[in-house]
């Protein structure tokens, strides 16, 4: 199975929107909607700005990597697989959720991929020692990956967001805006 990383397509369409940050207020830890895991969602109804108008995107990554999908994205992923959480924006009448992912997989092929780890001399970042750093060329291990999975985060690198290729060719037929694939095998 091939797999690819999902990311924002930042320049189709031309006049497309762009999203900004959610009203989590005096909440700080943010970076548990960006990690792999279930969350429990604020007690609040929940908005995300817009950084700059146009048109709504069916999937969008908002300020911090924050992915908000719509309708037609959440009906083509199992909610087995991700944790949809109600988000508006002002002014419209869109039915969009922020979208966590749940689970995550040490799957990288470390001996065809190219990257960095952080070390435990590092000066900024000791705490990450062991954890990757970058990756230059990134090819997942389809061994390492449970059946059945068509989206996940990468352990230990869970900035990247990697979908299946069924999920990939199912986006695309029903030409979901917003998306990028980036082929990871």
């Amino acid at each position: 199975m091939n797999y690819y990383r999902l990311s924002d397509e930042l320049y189709k369409p031309k006049k497309r929107w762009f999203l900004g940050s959610i009203n989590f207020d005096g909440e700080w830890d943010f970076w548990k909607y960006v990690r792999a895991g279930r969350v429990i969602p604020p007690q609040k109804e929940l908005f995300v700005s817009v950084r700059k108008g146009g048109l709504p995107l069916d999937f969008t990554m908002a300020d911090f990597e924050l992915l908000i999908v719509n309708e037609k994205v959440k009906d083509l992923i199992s909610e087995s697989e991700v944790q949809l959480i109600p988000v508006k924006v002002a002014d419209l009448d869109l039915n969009l959720s922020l979208m966590v992912v749940n689970n995550e997989f040490d799957c990288v092929d470390e001996g065809r991929s190219i990257f960095d780890k952080w070390q435990m001399d590092d000066p900024i970042r000791p705490d990450r020692a062991g954890k990757y750093k970058s990756f230059a060329k990134m090819i997942i291990n389809d061994a390492l990956v449970p059946d059945g999975s068509h989206i996940f985060r990468i352990k230990n690198y869970s900035i990247t967001v990697v979908v299946s290729e069924v999920l990939k060719n199912e986006m695309e037929a029903q030409k979901v805006s917003g998306v990028k694939f980036e082929k990871l095998s």
